[in-house]
């Protein structure tokens, strides 16, 4: 968890991001401001303690009440850090269950023509291979290992309707 917080510490370092005053808890709404601003302001439930939503061209997280907003761009430099940092982090045997997965060969460092972002003189160079994605199927027995209990993970009953929102789909 000290290296998760870390890396997100670093990553919106990175990013220069603003932090907005505290927020409603996870449960409620974004302010009624927010909504009148863009129609995309439907808050995708990531766990109890985390929600993601986008407003125009801005992506915003919230994490145990605190938002933090980004461009676009921006946020999705981030959720790829965020992601490999992550991933990275995985128990062997979690990784494991993700499609593709081989153990890093040390390919996919960055070469010369790469983007990087400099940073206080240091480069950070992201590679060419994002991090592997989620199995197809979200397996709930793999989501439930990956979250770890901070949020209920439940196994989806055939017949529901899902609709898009900011950050995945979701069913009412």
């Amino acid at each position: 968890m000290l290296r998760l917080t870390f890396v997100l510490a670093l990553a919106l370092g990175l990013g220069a991001c603003d932090s907005a005053p505290s927020a409603p808890p996870a449960s409620s709404s974004p302010p009624p401001t927010a909504m009148a601003r863009s129609a995309d302001v439907t808050p995708f439930q990531i766990t109890n303690s985390a929600r993601v939503w986008t407003e125009g061209e801005t992506v915003i997280l919230e994490v145990n009440g605190q938002q933090i907003e980004v461009s676009a761009g921006e946020g999705y430099v981030i959720s790829q850090a965020l992601g490999r940092a992550s991933f990275d982090a995985l128990d062997e045997s979690i990784k494991e269950e993700f499609p593709g997965y081989e153990p890093d060969d040390g390919k996919g460092y960055p070469t010369a023509g790469n983007g990087g972002i400099e940073f206080q003189g240091i480069i950070f160079g992201p590679g060419k291979r994002p991090p592997l994605p989620p199995p197809p199927d979200w397996n709930p027995d793999i989501l439930d290992r990956l979250i770890g209990g901070s949020a209920k993970v439940v196994e989806i009953r055939k017949g529901l309707n899902f609709e898009k929102a900011s950050g995945g789909w979701i069913s009412r």
